[in-house]
């Protein structure tokens, strides 16, 4: 009887350890190689951020260029950094030879793996007004402005998710509508700038 009652005592107690076992992510390094598109030039001090496209938190100056590549740890946290996000990373350079240059990398959030490698090259700013569409600015309509419609998709304004950059009515009439639509998929694939980043807001109408 009291063989049985410890197995059953034993039972009931690895029940309630694994119950309130709390799982804990392993470490996430988030890094890469940083360049100039047109010089072999090694950056220093670029800013680092990280932007999550599908939540919108973002940690500014995350970290610092050094010797041509960054790093830093990235968190899981539930509801603001998950498994599966789309994560942007823009780096600005904010002085020297090639003060005002930009560049920008997107990836999938993999916490499956302790390092993520995200390379980003840089480019001067190129003065070329930014077209609707163009979410990111990188002179192209790819998936990832896509994505950034979807998100606006039904939105008005006032909402967080409206932006007029996908308001594709001349002038804008303040939703994200069918017609709007219609005005994405005429320039999807377009490529307008090439030297990106364009300048933007305001959004400029395509012709």
């Amino acid at each position: 009887m009291k063989t049985r009652l410890g197995i059953l005592i034993s039972i009931i107690i690895i029940a309630l350890l694994s119950a309130s076992s709390v799982t804990i992510a392993q470490p996430h390094t988030i890094y890469g190689d940083v360049d100039y598109y047109d010089s072999t030039e090694t950056v220093e001090d670029g800013l680092v951020t990280v932007k999550n496209i599908q939540t919108g938190a973002i940690l500014a100056n995350a970290t610092v260029v050094k010797e041509g590549w960054y790093q830093f740890p990235l968190p899981h946290l539930p509801g603001t950094w998950e498994p599966g996000d789309l994560i942007e990373i823009s780096i600005h350079q904010p002085s020297g030879d090639h003060q005002g240059w930009n560049g920008k990398n997107y990836g999938i959030l993999d916490y499956g793996s302790p390092n993520q490698e995200i390379d980003v090259t840089l480019y001067p700013p190129s003065g070329t007004p930014c077209r609707k569409g163009d979410v990111d600015k990188d002179g192209d309509i790819d998936i990832f402005d896509f994505y950034a419609f979807a998100q606006a998709w039904g939105s008005q304004t006032g909402q967080p998710t409206y932006t007029v950059c996908m308001d594709f009515d001349d002038p804008p009439d303040g939703d994200v509508d069918i017609f709007d639509l219609d005005g994405f998929a005429q320039i999807w694939g377009t490529t307008y700038c090439g030297n990106p980043p364009c300048v933007a807001p305001p959004w400029q109408p395509w012709p």
